[in-house]
């Protein structure tokens, strides 16, 4: 079988992670038809994993046991969506049914007849109405759906998302953006200032704060990275986070005297004690 290369469809997850969370007061039909249409999205879903490449690959060649695995959970996923009613569909929003049945189902119908083919022209054109399925209509209904379907557990659940996303953007200000700032704006120029007046013993300092702050930043874009592939959806609110740490770490960039004590601390083995006091004889000791 050819390896998918599937657009990620993380967020259809949300429905099936509250399946049995939701209100019960609807009638059993749509009780019936919600745990059909999560059923559909959490095969899909397995299908989709199935069909990612190992971490640091761009593509795999899967065992017989492994493409069974993948066309099962298409099959199932096929025949679930086909039981779910067009009257739930219509319930949950007006163009639900037209882009779940000729886009979301029919890519995956057609992905489904690519693999079973080795028709890599049906494969494509499967991924392509699950795209559209995606940018045109799910991206950015999915939440009403959700709480369509579901009241207030959706709204709950995507408020703790946002909050942990939000306290990941507080982390990462902190440790990652305020630390680079107080090396870019104070250590590195303070450091090269010392060593003009020969106040530093080793060249040290001038080596690991660069390092240090390569690395800092790095881990920035990590953490950035991380939240956009796996918090999409949230991903305002790890910037609110950021923006929050930035503004309140503000007044501890520059040559403070918090600031100074630190470096003179953390640097007291590289520094001649003598020389700083003649380059700032009105300094405290």
């Amino acid at each position: 079988m050819t390896p998918s290369h599937w657009l990620s469809i993380s967020l259809l997850a949300l429905p099936v992670s509250l399946m049995g969370c939701g209100s019960d007061t609807m009638p059993a039909s749509r009780l019936q038809d919600r745990q059909r249409l999560s059923h559909a999205l959490e095969a899909f879903n397995r299908a989709n994993e199935l069909t990612q490449p190992p971490p640091g690959q761009r593509s795999f060649e899967g065992t017989p046991e492994h493409d069974q695995q993948v066309l099962a959970a298409l099959r199932e996923g096929v025949a679930a969506a086909d039981s779910v009613s067009d009257e739930f569909l219509d319930w949950l929003h007006p163009q639900m049914r037209s882009f779940f049945r000729d886009k979301y189902v029919a890519g995956q119908r057609l992905y489904l007849d690519g693999l079973l083919h080795q028709d890599a022209v049906e494969q494509t054109r499967g991924n392509e109405l699950i795209q559209v399925w995606y940018t045109e209509f799910w991206e950015a209904n999915n939440d009403a759906i959700a709480d369509r379907a579901f009241g207030a557990p959706a709204r709950f659940t995507r408020f703790l998302w946002f909050s942990l996303a939000w306290v990941i953007g507080i982390v990462a200000g902190a440790f990652f953006l305020i630390q680079p700032l107080i090396i870019l704006l104070f250590a590195i120029p303070f450091t090269v200032r010392l060593k003009r007046l020969r106040v530093l013993k080793s060249n040290t300092p001038l080596l690991r704060y660069p390092i240090s702050l390569v690395l800092l930043l790095a881990l920035l874009l990590a953490a950035t990275k991380g939240v956009q592939t796996w918090l999409h959806s949230y991903l305002a609110g790890y910037y609110i986070g950021v923006g929050i740490t930035l503004l309140f770490g503000l007044a501890k960039l520059g040559a403070n005297p918090a600031n100074i004590q630190d470096y003179l601390e953390t640097n007291s083995s590289y520094i001649d004690t003598e020389a700083l006091k003649r380059a700032f004889p009105d300094a405290a000791a």
